[in-house]
C-alpha cells in the first residue's frame, strides 16, 4: 500500500494521516497478518529510525482498532496483541509462550483434532461479543 492509500485509510476512518500514524500503518498493513504488541511496534519502527513515542504508538493502536482496522486480542494476564486479520477467525492462545495463532471460525468447539502439530489443549474459553438492537 501506498502513502497516500494508507493515508486515504486512515481519512476514512475519521483519523488525521499524521506521519506517526502513517509509519504505524505501514508496518501493521504491509499485506501480512500478523499479531502486535505495543512494544513490538515501538521496537520495531524505532530500530527503522522512526521517531515516535510509546505513548503514540498505543495510542493508535487503540484508535486503529475502535476503527476496526485491527482486532485488540487479549493475551496472558494484562497482556493485548491487535490483529491486522479482521476477517472471521478464532484464535489459540499458547499458555507458555504467549503466542497468539489464527485458526479458522468454526461452526463448533475446538477439539484436539483442530489444533497445530505439538500443541494440546489445556482450557477452552469463549467470548461472545454482542450489541443492543434498537
Amino acid at each position: 500500500m501506498t502513502n497516500e492509500q494508507l493515508a486515504q485509510r486512515l481519512r476514512d476512518h475519521d483519523m488525521r494521516p499524521t506521519k506517526q500514524r502513517l509509519a504505524i500503518a505501514a508496518h501493521l498493513f504491509d499485506g501480512t497478518d500478523k499479531h502486535v504488541s505495543a512494544e513490538s511496534v515501538y521496537t520495531t519502527l524505532k530500530q527503522a529510525g522512526i521517531h515516535l513515542s510509546i505513548g503514540t504508538v498505543y495510542n493508535s493502536l487503540r484508535h486503529f482498532a475502535d476503527a476496526g482496522l485491527l482486532r485488540a486480542v487479549p493475551g496472558l494476564g494484562d497482556h493485548l496483541t491487535y490483529d491486522t486479520n479482521i476477517g472471521a477467525h478464532h484464535h489459540l492462545l499458547d499458555v507458555d509462550t504467549g503466542e497468539i495463532i489464527d485458526i479458522p471460525a468454526l461452526s463448533q468447539p475446538v477439539t484436539s483434532a483442530d489444533l497445530p502439530q505439538g500443541y494440546e489443549l489445556e482450557a477452552v474459553e469463549i467470548t461472545y461479543k454482542v450489541k443492543r438492537t434498537s
